[in-house]
């Protein structure tokens, strides 16, 4: 073989391994999103529930990130919420030991909408929670393989959302967080509290508090630093009824 003939060979196999990393490139950049769009849509149709926005679901492997936002849902057009934007970022290494650490969560604009019937139901956003949370199956075998993972997440950021529990007795109960930041939750920690800040107010009641809880210990502690505005006896009974007291 000539030298000319071997350039032109090197210089084919050297396009053909680049084509294929470009391909595998291209695989692995893009598919993990259509794979989860496609799974979490078919569930969502499965489950008769109606969305939109699902097309910004957006998974980034090469800096572990998950995008999505803005999207709707609900099985009713009256009681459709939504997200505003989600943004997350997972922690790798802790799979290995069998751990779902999140590194940073950051939501905003959340619409929810919980009804409790007068059969003692409770509904998102026009949806039954049973449908969502089906009671699992009774088993012998405890399942030790799920039982084996623990979560946790580094820093979750909640702005902007808002909540609204209505009863089926008319009480109403509206929740409108500007900011909720909570660190160092991790569910293998067990004895090391996490911090959180809340600035929310709930039936025009404002709410600024702060302090660290350990909700994964053995003994559950709270310590909490309050500061509560306004909270006049009409606006607890939009949510309680008449309370009896003159």
């Amino acid at each position: 073989m000539t030298g000319q003939a071997r350039s032109r060979s090197v210089l084919r196999f050297s396009l053909v391994v680049a084509a294929v990393l470009v391909a595998l490139g291209l695989i692995v950049t893009f598919a993990p999103s259509y794979a989860v769009r496609y799974l979490v849509g078919a569930e969502l149709d499965a489950l008769g529930i109606e969305y939109d926005g699902l097309e910004t679901l957006e998974i980034r492997p090469w800096t572990r990130e998950l995008r999505l936002g803005p999207v709707r849902f609900g099985q009713q057009a009256s009681a459709r919420g939504g997200v505003g934007d989600l943004d997350l970022t997972l922690r790798v290494n802790p799979l290995l030991r069998r751990r779902a650490a999140i590194e940073r969560l950051v939501i905003s604009d959340i619409e929810i909408l919980v009804t409790h019937g007068t059969d003692g139901a409770l509904s998102l956003n026009g949806i039954a929670l049973d449908e969502l949370l089906p009671g699992r199956p009774q088993s012998a075998e405890p399942d030790t393989e799920s039982a084996s993972w623990t979560a946790g997440v580094d820093a979750l950021e909640l702005r902007d959302s808002t909540l609204i529990f209505q009863r089926s007795d008319g009480g109403t109960l509206d929740v409108e967080v500007e900011r909720l930041a909570m660190t160092d939750f991790r569910a293998w920690e067990p004895d090391q509290p996490g911090h959180f800040e809340l600035t929310a107010g709930v039936n025009d009641i404002q709410l600024n508090w702060s302090g660290e809880v350990r909700p994964f210990a053995d003994n559950i502690t709270l310590d909490i630093d309050s500061r509560t505005a306004q909270a006049e006896l009409p606006k607890l009974i939009r949510f309680t009824g008449p309370l009896g007291l003159d």
